[in-house]
């Protein structure tokens, strides 16, 4: 989905509260996702209502500081999940946030150095 501003990305960040530890992240765009029909303006309906059968009750909002003050972008969702390899359980934190592209990223080159 792009926006008249710039592409829409759906961003997961997942952490362990248990060991206060990050587990990992990742972005995609709107477009590639089960969202990219809905409309701007029910995009946050349907992530949070969706966001909440995946990843668990909703815990806070995520909110960014903006030149045009504090924007609430997101949510913090959480459930008790098992270990991989254990049976231990631990609080599984996933921050789901929506973002827009302003400016793509050049990506950088670089070659082999010679030890």
């Amino acid at each position: 989905m792009t926006h008249e501003t710039g592409e829409i990305l759906l961003c997961e960040a997942h952490r362990n509260a248990t060991a206060e530890h990050f587990i990992g992240e990742e972005r995609q765009s709107i477009g590639e996702t089960i969202f990219a029909d809905t409309p701007l303006e029910r995009l946050g309906g349907e992530l949070f209502r969706f966001s909440v059968r995946e990843h668990g009750r909703c815990i806070g909002r995520v909110y960014v500081d903006t030149d045009d003050g504090t924007v609430a972008t997101g949510w913090v969702f959480q459930k008790r999940v098992k270990y991989q390899d254990d049976d231990e359980t631990y609080l599984h934190e996933t921050w789901i946030t929506v973002e827009r592209v302003v400016a793509p990223a050049r990506p950088t080159v670089v070659e082999a150095v010679a030890l």
